[in-house]
């Protein structure tokens, strides 16, 4: 993605001028909101993404003994809380169904407006990708009596089908979880549960260990396959 810098704009609150008359103002007062988009530089796709969000300077001016003067620094910082189409922060697997799809791409949204929001609508990803593998929502006891299965039971029963990555998907869950009744989520810890997201998917969805568990064993093979 590349920036329009020509699209680029901020614009000063209110309140934030009108603190310029205060004796004590720095530039860090500063309070503004601004607008650009971004531009996808493959000839192929060409998407543009309206951003907006918040913005901020920085001031700081030190004595350099070097040169015998004074050093100032600006910075202007740009903070995005809305992006629109957001941009995908992992691939989406073409073998996802349309519900997976949708969670998967609403969070990728939420990440940037609302990060509480973003864990919980990725618990609400993993619920249905337990689905899509026809992992049940209830089961019959030995008494014979219908009982719903808890999260945590509904993974176990995944990693019986496709084990190797109880332990990720139950981190997710334990960020989701968090995100959902504290309200709070990190946008480091976002990334972290991207990340995993992504290596596990690779093999849940895609097959990526299978494949790999295939070269293996062909080149493991006798002396007349090479």
């Amino acid at each position: 993605m590349i920036a329009q810098e020509e699209n680029l704009k901020s614009i000063e609150t209110g309140y934030s001028l009108r603190e310029h008359s205060d004796g004590d103002w720095e530039p860090e007062w500063i309070t503004e909101r601004f607008t650009c988009f971004l531009v996808c530089d493959k000839s192929s796709c060409g998407e543009v993404i309206a951003v907006s969000g918040t913005s901020s300077h920085s001031y700081h001016a030190h004595y350099d003994e070097h040169i015998d003067e004074t050093v100032e620094t600006h910075g202007h910082y740009y903070v995005p809380i809305s992006m629109h189409p957001a941009p995908h922060i992992i691939g989406v697997s073409k073998k996802l169904n349309k519900v997976c799809k949708n969670d998967l791409e609403a969070s990728f949204a939420l990440l940037w407006a609302d990060p509480a929001a973003c864990a919980n609508r990725l618990r609400t990803f993993i619920e249905h990708l337990l689905d899509q593998f026809q992992i049940p929502r209830k089961d019959i006891s030995k008494k014979g009596e219908e009982y719903t299965l808890n999260l945590v039971q509904r993974i176990d029963r995944l990693e019986k089908l496709k084990p190797g990555h109880d332990k990720t998907i139950k981190a997710l869950k334990r960020v989701g979880d968090f995100g959902t009744h504290q309200g709070k989520a990190k946008f480091d810890t976002l990334l972290k549960c991207y990340e995993l997201l992504e290596a596990a998917l690779a093999d849940i969805v895609d097959g990526k260990k299978a494949h790999l568990d295939k070269l293996i064993a062909e080149l493991m093979g006798t002396d007349d396959d090479f």
